[in-house]
């Protein structure tokens, strides 16, 4: 189990940006949710059941993640909507 906990990361200027500690050292954003939030998300998601036809998107911010997840969406609609004809 992964344990999660928000912390507030200072820069030089003084100013504060919370992320979540997810362990290891390793960082990401914590989007403004708090520890207990991101804990029943990560649980969640831990245990989802994971299917073979399961596709995992990842990609840097702001590099076109929302256009290629309305892409495979649409592509997704396309091909059950061929099936049935």
């Amino acid at each position: 189990m992964i344990k999660i906990k928000v912390v507030n990361l200072p820069d030089e200027a003084g100013d504060t940006v919370k992320a979540a500690e997810m362990g290891g050292g390793f960082l990401q954003p914590s989007f403004g949710l708090d520890t207990a939030t991101l804990q029943a998300v990560v649980d969640h998601v831990a245990g989802m059941e994971i299917r073979p036809d399961d596709l995992l998107l990842a990609t840097y911010s702001k590099t076109g993640t929302k256009v290629s997840q309305v892409f495979i969406l649409l592509t997704k609609i396309y091909l059950r909507c061929s099936q049935l004809d």
